[in-house]
């Protein structure tokens, strides 16, 4: 991906608009429990990227909590990290 295009990317607020989307990849399981209590129509839709890159789909994610947690190099407590997202 050309530097110029890593530059513009800007982050967005999830919404309506993304809930309508066929596969959404969160980086956690507590992003993926947040999603899931805002849009429970997500359900069957929604996945850790980590199993996605190991080739599973949302219906056979084997990601334990631990598993799926990624360090934040801000040393935010997962309450703060929830927040944030």
């Amino acid at each position: 991906m050309p530097a110029d295009e890593i530059a513009r990317h800007r982050s967005v607020v999830f919404g309506p608009t993304h809930a309508q989307a066929d596969l959404v990849l969160v980086s956690e399981l507590p992003m993926k429990e947040r999603l899931l209590q805002l849009w429970p129509q997500l359900q069957g839709r929604i996945m850790t990227a980590r199993d996605f890159a190991r080739g599973f789909s949302p219906d056979d994610e084997s990601l334990s909590p631990s598993g799926a947690h990624i360090e934040d190099a801000g040393g935010h407590t997962p309450p703060e990290k929830l927040h944030l997202h």
